[in-house]
């Protein structure tokens, strides 16, 4: 028998693959295992991180597609209620002794289990207990274990494999979290080593030696030692060992428990290839504050650096790659030694970053800056989007005809970069945080890049145009009628802006908020915006060009200019024809934005998305619909007509007038204002516009506006509560994914303990609580200003009270100036505050499995959620669900 860890992963267990359906059908029709408990043919399943998953862990079983069944042995020292907490990828049945079979299975669960997401309170007998868990075909895995009414693992449980010959080793149940790194003076080994789930009996004096040993002509050994405490604790200490490894000759790294070797990483012989880095990484410490230099070309040459450390030590023996990477920043790395910005002089293909304002990590992005560049003149600039799980080096090398083929593979098409032909334009791949498309981060990227470019070329900011394809043709649908004044023209390729059309919106109900939250959301809405935003669109025959069509026609019905080009035979790949020579990129350059549009057609659901060449919307007049203007300038100024427009601005010294007075007609009452500067207009309790000279507070203005996911657009800090035992581990579950965005972006915002929570570190940040006044510090800091009160079994929002055993609220609101001391009273119009807050664990956990399109506020039922994720509730229960006021009311 083993012992349970505090973080009580069940992840030992005896497996036996390959089996019939039959027979399975008997095991769980019977709950026993029938002919199969003799134990032949079982092999141990061990799973040190706690995620059981028999095609993963077991050798051979990688690409089975028959049942598992797995068996263990639970024993208690008394009998009571305990709580089964589960996360399943696929469909589970589990049987625990006489109790009844519980079948586990998520909807949308889009291959990726959590951690507690579903709960079942049962009965557990004194002594030992038999458990049967089943997995079905194609089932990805399973997280399990047991909690009691404090979130702690039960006194007095253990569990076992049930067969001696089908048990896991130690070894085999240590996570061991052991990490190689290269840094300024080496490779450095680190661990971390703990059990997450089943312990070996250990004595209480035991001491784990972990060896880490470099080998080669020369090697190089250190012995770590782990106390028994450690093994078990929540966030055990890491300990770091800096090894010496042969500077020739191939070497090996391995970390060891006694024989077993549990990670082994060969470093191939590198010739001088780690110590060059290592300087290169010195070059970069040495220069960081050096201020003469861009910013950009700091942050651009600190990934280059930690890109060649991070591949050298993950032991890539892809060495000609390397010593290219190598011998391309150490040029660089000398000219920054004596203050001088090399990149500025770089033509051909150049890896940049900047540092991302949102979670304070370096973002890279892939440029090609031609010769051209070099007459002085303003450059167009041409971005392209990739595509899901595709890198920028893939995006860019497609744009000019040259899309990996079935003879590469990605990783060597993104190496090994074909010739670029100079097009008398910067191209342009981002990141836009891996594969956030459209979410607002991923649109984030892309206005980041483009101030990074100003700042570092000579480039034509009216000639700014996007394309891309399939993810990216999305987004290159998306991003330029959310901000038509940005693009000069647009190209988007086998994209899917057909929001209304997808299955998981058209086939599921829509409560009173969704629609609204479609209507914001759904780009065709923004078409009007795209008068002077040219479209190529190509799409596939047979991959549904009606996906494309939807903007397609409300251009043609707007009589905008647009191409759309169905290729009849081609399916979804269609970026072979279409950028085919590059023949894309001179049809994007040669457009302008407009200098002085005559007349603008802004449409928008968001404060978000407020401005349009020189007019930008302050206030809408409900936040819960669409905004609308059409603006046309005249010989003595501006006649508009506005739908939901409560507040407005023109920027009147654009507007060529003469210099004096603008006369500005809306919705058929004129006004008078100066032509100097920008002219502020609200609509007043007579339903008039008048010229405003009051600062706009307390309203939802640009910035402080909701929805709840619009505090994507600013730094994000997660903090999570600590102040009571049973809601502390679920607040920090909840904080993990949220500090990923669910895993849908390559983003990671810092994570926080209340207790370690300053208001130094929170400065100018969007801050996440996790936990309410009773859970978390933060919170009950300024739950005197927040809309809602959390009650033993009840959320209190806007006066009305929601009774539920699990019921939980997420929320968007203002922050405070400060969370402590009178600033805690006081709100801010620069940053938000967003609660998730539940009244049980189990509530608080809901969070992680709420869908994508949310409004200010929503109080649900977490017990309710047998689904995570997509884009609208379905079957989630919602108690109640909206947008706050103009007010933040």
């Amino acid at each position: 028998m083993r012992a349970v860890s505090p973080e009580g992963w069940f992840n030992a267990w005896s497996a036996q693959i390959g089996i019939g359906p039959k027979l399975t059908g008997e095991i769980v029709a019977s709950g026993s295992l029938g002919k199969m408990s003799e134990g032949a043919g079982a092999k141990p399943l061990c799973a040190a991180d706690g995620w059981v998953n028999p095609r993963r862990a077991i050798p051979g079983e990688e690409k089975s597609q028959s049942a598992a069944i797995l068996s263990g042995t639970l024993v208690r020292d008394r009998a009571g209620s305990v709580e089964i907490r589960a996360g399943v990828s696929g469909k589970l049945t589990l049987k625990i002794g006489s109790q009844t079979l519980v079948a586990l299975e998520l909807l949308n669960r889009e291959g990726r289990a959590l951690p507690d997401e579903r709960f079942f309170e049962i009965d557990v007998p004194a002594g030992a207990t038999p458990i049967i868990a089943v997995l079905e075909p194609e089932t990805g895995g399973f997280y399990l274990r047991m909690r009691d009414k404090q979130g702690r693992t039960p006194n007095g449980l253990a569990f076992a494999e049930q067969f001696q010959n089908a048990s896991c080793k130690t070894s085999a149940l240590l996570d061991h979290d052991a990490t190689v790194t290269l840094s300024t003076d080496g490779f450095h080994a680190s661990a971390a080593p703990r059990f997450r789930g089943l312990v070996p009996l250990l004595p209480p004096d035991f001491a784990l030696g972990l060896v880490v040993a470099g080998s080669g002509k020369t090697s190089s050994e250190r012995s770590l030692s782990f106390a028994r405490s450690t093994l078990i604790a929540e966030a055990p200490a890491r300990t770091d060992a800096l090894i010496e490894l042969p500077t020739k000759g191939a070497s090996e790294l391995r970390f060891a428990l006694g024989d077993e070797t549990l990670l082994s990483r060969k470093l191939p012989d590198d010739g001088g290839l780690a110590a060059r880095a290592s300087k290169l990484l010195s070059t970069v410490e040495e220069t960081r504050e050096k201020t003469a230099l861009p910013s950009g070309s700091r942050a651009s040459l600190e990934h280059h650096a930690t890109t060649i450390a991070k591949a050298l030590a993950a032991g890539d023996n892809d060495r000609a790659w390397l010593r290219r990477k190598i011998e391309d920043a150490e040029p660089i790395a000398e000219a920054f030694l004596k203050g001088e910005d090399a990149y500025a002089k770089k033509r051909g293909v150049v890896f940049r970053a900047y540092r991302s304002p949102l979670d304070g990590r370096l973002q890279p992005y892939v440029a090609y800056i031609p010769r051209s560049i070099d007459t002085g003149k303003p450059v167009p600039v041409v971005l392209v989007a990739h595509g899901r799980d595709r890198l920028p080096e893939h995006a860019l090398r497609t744009l000019i005809g040259q899309a990996p083929d079935q003879h590469m593979s990605l990783s060597f098409a993104a190496r090994n970069l074909p010739g670029f032909p100079d097009q008398g334009a910067i191209l342009v791949a981002p990141w836009g945080y891996g594969n956030a498309g459209v979410l607002p981060v991923g649109e984030r990227d892309l206005s980041d890049v483009i101030d990074e470019l100003k700042r570092a070329y000579n480039i034509d900011e009216r000639r700014v145009s996007l394309t891309g394809y399939s993810l990216g043709g999305t987004v290159s649908f998306v991003a330029p009628l959310h901000r038509p004044d940005k693009f000069a023209a647009a190209a988007p390729l086998c994209g899917y802006p057909n929001l209304l059309d997808y299955a998981s919106v058209s086939k599921v109900p829509h409560l009173p908020y969704e629609e609204a939250m479609l209507e914001k959301e759904y780009i065709v809405r923004y078409a009007e915006n795209g008068a002077y935003v040219p479209l190529h669109i190509v799409h596939g025959g047979l991959d549904v060009p009606g996906r494309s069509k939807v903007v397609a026609d409300r251009y043609k019905a707007l009589r905008y200019s647009h191409v759309f080009d169905i290729q009849e035979d081609l399916d979804h790949n269609v970026w072979d024809y279409a950028y085919e020579d590059g023949k894309m990129v001179p049809w994007l350059t040669r457009h302008k934005v407009p200098e002085l549009p005559k007349a603008i057609h802004f449409s928008t659901g968001k404060l978000r998305y407020d401005r349009a060449y020189w007019l930008r919307v302050l206030e809408l007049g409900d936040s819960g619909k669409r905004a609308r203007i059409d603006a046309t300038l005249t010989a003595t100024g501006v006649d508009m007509t506005t739908q939901n427009v409560a507040a407005l601005r023109i920027d009147a010294d654009k507007l060529g007038l003469p210099t004096g007075e603008v006369s500005v007609t809306i919705d058929g009452a004129l006004s008078k204002a100066d032509t100097k500067g920008s002219v502020t207009l609200r609509r007043g309790s007579d339903g008039t516009f008048a010229i405003a000279t009051e600062e706009l507070i307390g309203k939802k203005v640009h910035g402080s506006s909701g929805p709840l996911d619009d505090v994507q657009n600013g730094a994000v800090t997660v903090v999570y509560g600590t102040l009571d035992r049973p809601n502390r581990e679920a607040n920090r579950l909840v904080a993990a994914e949220l500090a990923t965005l669910g895993g849908s972006a390559d983003i990671r915002y810092p994570v926080l303990a209340d207790v370690d929570a300053t208001d130094e570190a929170l400065a100018g940040r969007n801050v996440v609580l996790v936990g309410g006044p009773n859970s978390n510090k933060l919170t009950a800091s300024i739950a005197g200003m927040l809309p809602v009160q959390l009650d033993a079994d009840a959320v209190v929002l806007r006066g009305k009270r929601h009774v539920g055993k699990d019921v939980a609220v997420s929320l968007v609101f203002p922050g405070p100036e400060a969370f402590f001391g009178d600033g805690a009273k006081k709100r801010s119009l620069s940053r938000y505050v967003v609660l998730h807050a539940g009244v049980t664990p189990r509530a608080t956990l809901a969070a992680r499995m709420l869908p994508r399109y949310l409004p200010d506020f929503v109080v649900y039922d977490g017990a309710s959620f047998g689904e995570r994720g997509g884009l609208l509730m379905n079957t989630r229960a919602v108690l109640a669900a909206g947008f706050f006021s103009e007010e933040w009311q």
